[in-house]
């Protein structure tokens, strides 16, 4: 979870140093650019992730809520979702599986490291 990388880099004092770097410097142009930290980083995805739920949450809650209200909708409220529908939809499954995966992957190394200091 995206929250526990931010608490781990909270704590971590090597993750709020700000470094300067050289990006032109091979083209002969001496000008620096400041590469934020690992914290600052984590708190800008922390927040992006937050917006997307948020908005996620809304939506999600606003199509239940109109497809229970909608008046079209009261006469059919049996699922429509047979056997074949689900074995069509296996590529949506995988897609959101794979994705899980990649956030976990992405955590656990994220965690790892990090070196024990008791917290």
């Amino acid at each position: 979870d995206i929250y526990q990388v931010l608490a781990f880099r909270r704590l971590d004092a090597k993750s709020w140093k700000l470094r300067l770097f050289k990006p032109f410097e091979p083209l002969g142009i001496n000008y620096e650019l400041l590469n934020i930290s690992a914290y600052h980083k984590a708190i800008f995805v922390a927040a992006v992730v937050s917006i997307l739920q948020c908005v996620g949450i809304t939506v999600i809650l606003f199509s239940a809520t109109h497809s229970y209200f909608n008046e079209e909708n009261k006469k059919n409220q049996a699922c429509h979702w047979t056997l074949p529908d689900w074995n069509n939809s296996w590529h949506f499954k995988l897609l959101a599986f794979l994705w899980c995966v990649v956030i976990t992957l992405k955590v656990s190394i994220d965690i790892k490291k990090f070196k024990a200091n008791g917290f």
